[in-house]
């Protein structure tokens, strides 16, 4: 496992939590540049990784030196967090102790797998995680839904008109931010969330400043609405850094 040694919190320390594909990711030029933020910034910034991801797939970003090492990492939808300064990942298991250890999973596989709503290989399943493919049609995201109606505690997360993930009521990305802010003692007033597409509209909406780099999809931008975001006119990872400096972060 990884591990990155935290420093200190200070008062004015503030939290970002971002998105990486279409947030970061998405251009050399604007991921050199976030990796330059975050060197000259890392003294009063926490930051986190929220994204769809499994660890495995962070861990090979960040082995690439396509991003910096976070200090946390949220994975797969908000259903798992990595502290990287703990080798024990105390902070992980409290959160995952939030859900019901026999949340199930597998029932939801069985239930919600049909030939327009199909699974996705294993790398995209997890213990709080159910993931399928969708032919981006209403009528079966509907049908979808009904399968699932006998089933206890589940949300439904619909991205792209391509894929649909299934968690618990307890996590997600929005679920995820709080719960990080609260553990670092942070008021949402010092955190910051970023994200580009429909699976990051909820954590969009937590109340935290918002940075939309100028390729969100119509979803991010309406949860948004009526918040305190910024929309830079610049894609990708120039645009998170666009925000950032917006903000006057750090």
């Amino acid at each position: 496992m990884l591990v990155r040694a935290h420093h200190a919190m200070a008062s004015e320390t503030i939290l970002l939590c971002t998105d990486l594909d279409g947030t970061v990711l998405g251009d050399t030029e604007g991921e050199d540049l976030f990796k330059a933020w975050a060197d000259a910034a890392r003294a009063k910034m926490r930051i986190a990784y929220v994204t769809g991801r499994n660890w495995a797939s962070v861990c090979g970003l960040i082995d690439e030196r396509r991003v910096p090492v976070p200090d946390y990492a949220v994975c797969d939808l908000g259903t798992h967090i990595v502290d990287l300064a703990d080798p024990g990942n105390q902070l992980g298991r409290r959160y995952e102790s939030l859900a019901d250890p026999a949340w199930p999973a597998e029932t939801i596989r069985q239930a919600g797998a049909h030939e327009q709503t199909w699974l996705q290989g294993p790398e995209g399943q997890g213990r709080f995680k159910s993931s399928f493919f969708w032919n981006g049609q209403e009528r079966s995201l509907n049908w979808f839904r009904e399968r699932l109606s006998g089933i206890p505690d589940w949300r439904l997360i619909v991205t792209s008109g391509t894929y649909l993930d299934v968690v618990p009521v307890c996590f997600g990305k929005d679920n995820s931010v709080r719960f990080l802010a609260e553990s670092l003692g942070l008021p949402l007033s010092r955190v910051v969330v970023a994200g580009d597409s429909e699976n990051d509209a909820d954590m969009l909406a937590v109340g935290a400043r918002a940075i939309l780099p100028s390729n969100a999809r119509p979803a991010a931008l309406e949860a948004a609405a009526g918040r305190e975001y910024y929309l830079s006119p610049l894609p990708q990872g120039r645009g998170l850094v666009d925000g950032l400096r917006h903000f006057g972060v750090p």
